[in-house]
């Protein structure tokens, strides 16, 4: 330890101190950023250089398509006022509008030119085609009128056949009517018509012979003669009642025979 502080006590000692120097720092802080700008704008020579050489080069690019008269002294001369700029903006897009235009005409000129083009062709075809036709014969001619007259027959019996055609599908429609309706009534005619049955009858009777039996045997008399006479009525009024019964049957049945006949009449008058 002791040796390290003589040797630093000896640089110490060795160092010189410019009083006058010092009073100059801020000169030599300037001349030290001078120094830093200077190297790096030397570092950056190439490269500007570069870019200068590619500038350069756009410049005679632009000016070649400027046209031969252009050079940069007249670029330099040239008028770059607002009012130059202006017209010479209004003046590219007139330009633009007059190429725009002039594409436009020129398509619609090479589409009619294809279409004339095709008249032509289709004119040529139908001009060969007509001059390939030959004068019919006569025979061939008299067919061809033989067959304009048919097809003028069959033209105007077309009307009185499709009337005599929607005729025949009303029939159809009027005599599938007719049958639904013949069947509907032998279906009605199938039926048994409502009537009272002749069994009851027969109990009566014997009840009432019954009766008359036990009243005789017991000798109520006026009783009897009461009682057979409510039987008799009984059985009057239920013989009155199918007979009635019967008589309407009858007279459904004999009108669903009338209509069916009727029926059939209309049917056979449309087969």
């Amino acid at each position: 330890l002791g040796q390290d502080k003589q040797r630093a006590q000896q640089k110490l000692d060795g160092l010189r101190v410019d009083d006058p120097l010092l009073g100059q720092a801020a000169k030599i802080e300037t001349l030290r950023r001078g120094v830093d700008r200077y190297q790096s704008a030397r570092r950056d020579l190439p490269r500007l250089a570069t870019q200068r050489a590619d500038a350069v080069g756009e410049l005679d690019h632009s000016l070649r398509d400027l046209g031969p008269g252009w050079s940069k002294e007249r670029v330099t001369e040239f008028d770059t006022s607002l009012p130059t700029r202006e017209a010479v903006r209004q003046h590219q897009q007139t330009l633009s509008g007059s190429e725009r235009a002039l594409h436009d005409a020129r398509g619609k000129t090479r589409a009619a030119k294809s279409r004339l083009d095709e008249l032509v062709r289709q004119r040529d075809r139908v001009k060969e085609a007509f001059d390939d036709l030959v004068a019919p014969r006569e025979a061939d001619r008299r067919s061809l009128d033989t067959e304009r007259d048919d097809i003028r027959r069959l033209r105007s019996g077309l009307p009185p056949y499709h009337r005599m055609l929607e005729r025949k599908r009303n029939l159809r429609a009027q005599a599938t009517d007719q049958e639904a309706r013949r069947q509907s009534l032998q279906t009605r005619l199938q039926e048994k018509g409502v009537t009272l049955p002749l069994w009851p009858l027969f109990p009566a009777f014997v009840l009432l012979v019954a009766m008359a039996g036990w009243l005789l045997a017991t000798n109520v008399l006026g009783l009897g003669i009461l009682v057979l006479i409510v039987l008799a009525a009984g059985v009057g009024g239920y013989l009155w009642l199918r007979v009635r019964l019967t008589r309407s049957s009858n007279d459904r049945t004999k009108r669903i025979l009338e209509e069916l006949k009727t029926v059939k009449g209309g049917v056979e008058a449309l087969a």
